[in-house]
């Protein structure tokens, strides 16, 4: 699933590169322009990606548990030392990153626009703001919006996984049914929170990618609805029981590679999300706005939707009825970079505000030019993540396994 993680930074790093070629662009009719298109409009709808990432923290918290606790004694005292090593986990390389931002970054460069970008936004607002990112709330802050943009997710990351925390460890020993009704009822209540959001402040169905949003990096959308962690749940809730099913069907053995139909619809699966996203592209049209009850019902079914169809995936690969997923997840060459995909997440925003900071000239808004520019951007922070890794991330991580000395206790069969 790591290897998903790295292709889901990709398309992250390229959604926020817009960012770089939409600020001050030369020919803003064209970016207008853009949303006439039908596929470009389908790429603006798809904020929602990230949904991806939080499936898989969902399915990998559940699965590996479960395959903890056959060699474990479980109890309800390892609640805390289990949050505490996954905020552990993050907080070296994203503390570090916004001490970075808050501190040196001001100092690196100079351009006509680096006060407005650096000096009195990143910079100042994580000097501000620091504490939030230390634990992991400055996703509710509505006055923290340039400091370290993209760790927003980290925080919402941190705030669901509390949840699927609490939420195993008290269904973890209940039966089959119990597990069902308890998940089915957190998944229809993270379904209703974003709808209730939209229902109530009578805002859009999802954050759209428009120029306003691209000249002010926030607006009601997204600060309301796109970043609060109790909008995310969805297809983190699928990921926790996607995490059980797949443990039962590792340990019942269960194969299908003869399975035909699943192979068939195996390759449905990305089309489904291009449909998912053209559905959100119809709410770009000029003229009236969408009813109430269409922005309701795709705020409320996008992100499980997109859970459904990671579940479909990794079900797939689990009862090897899809070989070409599988082969592509399992090349070794996914090693190296699925080890970076968190520095590189963290790292690329610093890269696209010096860039935006010392930019000079006006730039031309094109596919191609955004296109090759997002390389440049994924490379350089690739770069940059290795020493970063090498000396941030990968030593607190072997800290923290080092500096873990409590005693296990074998079960009693």
């Amino acid at each position: 699933m790591v290897n998903c993680s790295t292709i889901v930074t990709f398309i992250v790093v390229y959604g926020h590169t817009v960012l770089l070629i939409a600020t001050f662009t030369s020919n803003p009719h064209s970016f207008e322009k853009a949303y006439e298109s039908v596929a470009l409009r389908i790429t603006f709808s798809g904020l929602n990606v990230v949904q991806v990432f939080f499936f898989i923290t969902g399915m990998l918290l559940t699965h590996s548990k479960q395959i903890s606790a056959e060699t474990h004694k479980v109890s309800w005292k390892m609640i805390p030392k289990t949050i505490f090593n996954r905020w552990w986990r993050l907080t070296p390389s994203a503390v570090m990153m916004v001490a970075f931002s808050a501190t040196w970054m001001r100092h690196l460069g100079s351009g006509p626009l680096w006060k407005t970008v650096i000096t009195g936004g990143t910079s100042g607002q994580c000097r501000r703001f620091f504490w939030a990112h230390l634990f992991y709330f400055n996703n509710y802050i509505p006055e923290d919006t340039l400091c370290s943009l993209q760790t927003w997710y980290i925080a919402t990351d941190m705030q669901i996984y509390i949840v699927g925390v609490i939420t195993h460890f008290a269904i973890r020993n209940r039966s089959g049914c119990i597990k069902e009704i308890t998940l089915t009822s957190l998944l229809l209540l993270s379904m209703a929170s974003p709808a209730l959001h939209v229902w109530w402040q009578d805002i859009e169905a999802f954050a759209m990618q428009t120029p306003e949003l691209y000249r002010t990096i926030s607006d009601v959308n997204f600060r309301n609805e796109h970043v609060l962690g109790h909008n995310n749940l969805s297809a983190f809730i699928i990921g926790l029981a996607t995490g059980y099913l797949i443990y039962y069907l590792q340990q019942k053995k269960v194969e299908y590679p003869n399975f035909k139909i699943g192979r068939f619809l195996s390759w449905f699966t990305i089309p489904t999300y291009l449909f998912l996203l053209y559905c959100g592209s119809l709410f770009y049209h000029d003229g009236k706005r969408p009813s109430l009850a269409l922005r309701v019902l795709y705020a409320a079914t996008n992100r499980a939707i997109i859970g459904l169809i990671a579940t479909y995936v990794i079900v797939a690969v689990t009862l090897k009825f899809n070989g070409f997923t599988k082969a592509l997840l399992e090349q070794p060459s996914w090693v190296v970079p699925s080890k970076l995909t968190y520095c590189v997440y963290l790292l690329h925003m610093l890269v696209l505000d010096y860039g935006l900071g010392v930019k000079t000239q006006l730039t031309p808004v094109s596919f191609f030019n955004t296109f090759f520019m997002t390389i440049g951007v994924f490379v350089a922070s690739f770069v940059i993540a290795v020493p970063f890794h090498l000396l941030i991330e990968a030593p607190t991580n072997r800290l923290m396994k080092l500096s873990s000395n409590a005693k296990t206790v074998k079960k009693l069969d």
